[in-house]
């Protein structure tokens, strides 16, 4: 493992004699107060800090200490060589207490340029060059550049810390309690997919486990969620029997219907709740009914009706348990006659759905009429699918019916 700068390490660094010997001479030469800088390392325990510090004395070209006296320090990151591109610069300002000492910490000062945590510390050298200004102003005189080097984090990140290289494709160590080890049985990473008590992965997340232990997602406070996302198709949850999809909850996706598949088969739709009306459909992937469903339904308990009770089509209304259906059958005609007394006609009636002769009773009329009273209904000829209704008045002056329908209640076998 590489060793790691300061960002990752708190860092030990001094200048070097001929680093000193050419802040002497600039110092010399401009005739302004000399600093002595010394960079000291402390020893942090936990987390290893993301900035590192700066504490130096500030001494004038005497050697006196510029003591309570507020002053600009800038910092610049030089980048593979001692005259290499400045990659980040910050400026400080700090006052000295009455030894002259002041600490800043770099990386928390105030950017002049680049990003600090745009720093690549582990590619190529890096150099800390430093500047300053004695009366806390911007008029900066480099007082020289040294190289930052690592100690003890990044000393011990190279050592102790190392992991150990795998020995198999998959290899993710974990730490037994003692030292880093390789093991691809409880975790396998293969940099594609991830398995988790196999090491042969076939989905991006593999789970392998036995008995009722699988896999939780719970809440410490608060709700808890699962999200899948199809992006801009179905999200779907499928669920298997050694390997063999049975059932497929997923939404649709030029819908977002809810639907459950039997055997991941469209065709096989169980069960459907529209996205725009929240109809609900089973068998029935289009229903147009709060509940509209395709096939048989039971009800064991009771059920309480707070509307009308529509019947589609020629379909029984009633079926016992012995297989016999109950029907209404509506002959609008319309029915238009006058009898005479001892007068008679017929017409004729058509059903179907029976799977053998039913039982007609005659219901009710409707219509303009003129002494209903005389009239008497009779039915013959009744087969699985047709009858034929006689009329005969039975009164002593003339009878008539007008725009009439006729009604029929029919039991039979289904």
């Amino acid at each position: 493992m590489e060793v790691k700068y300061f960002t990752q390490a708190m860092i030990r660094s001094i200048f070097t004699s001929q680093t000193i010997y050419t802040m002497k001479q600039k110092i010399n030469f401009l005739l302004i107060s000399t600093l002595t800088f010394l960079l000291i390392s402390k020893l942090a325990i936990g987390q290893v800090p993301n900035t590192f510090p700066y504490q130096a004395v500030a001494r004038n070209a005497s050697g006196n200490i510029i003591a309570n006296q507020l002053i600009s320090v800038r910092f610049g990151i030089i980048d593979s060589v001692i005259n290499g591109p400045n990659i980040y610069t910050e400026t400080h300002n700090v006052t000295t207490n009455s030894l002259g000492l002041f600490t800043v910490n770099i990386g928390q000062g105030i950017p002049f340029f680049g990003t600090y945590n745009s720093v690549n510390w582990s590619k190529n050298s890096k150099f800390l060059s430093v500047a300053l200004d004695p009366n806390g102003g911007n008029s900066y005189f480099v007082m020289g550049t040294s190289q930052l080097m690592s100690v003890p984090y990044a000393l011990h990140s190279n050592t102790t810390a190392s992991l150990p290289n795998g020995t198999a494709n998959g290899n993710t160590p974990y730490w037994n309690g003692t030292k880093w080890v390789n093991d691809d049985n409880n975790i396998y990473n293969n940099g594609s997919f991830v398995g988790i008590g196999t090491n042969s992965p076939s989905y991006k997340l593999d789970v392998l486990h036995y008995a009722g232990v699988g896999i939780r997602v719970k809440a410490a406070t608060g709700y808890s969620a699962l999200d899948i996302d199809g992006n801009n198709s179905d999200a779907a949850l499928r669920l298997q029997n050694a390997g063999s999809t049975k059932w497929n909850l997923r939404n649709v996706p030029s819908t977002n219907n809810l639907q459950i598949l039997r055997n991941n088969s469209a065709s096989l739709e169980a069960f459907t709740i529209e996205n725009a009306t929240g109809f609900i459909g089973i068998n029935n992937g289009n229903p147009n009914e709060q509940l509209d469903i395709i096939g048989n339904a039971k009800i064991s308990g009771s059920e309480t009706l707070g509307g009308n009770l529509v019947v589609d089509g020629t379909k029984g209304i009633v079926r016992s348990d012995n297989a016999t259906q109950l029907k209404t059958i509506l002959y609008s005609g319309p029915l238009s006659f006058s009898l005479g007394a001892g007068g008679s006609t017929s017409f004729g009636i058509g059903y179907s759905s029976f799977s053998g002769t039913p039982t007609i009773s005659v219901g009710n009329l409707s219509g303009t009429m003129v002494h209903p009273e005389f009239l008497l209904f009779t039915i013959r000829n009744a087969t699985a699918t047709s009858a034929t209704v006689d009329v005969y008045n039975s009164g002593n002056t003339t009878a008539s019916l007008t725009s009439a329908t006729f009604r029929a209640m029919i039991i039979g076998p289904e």
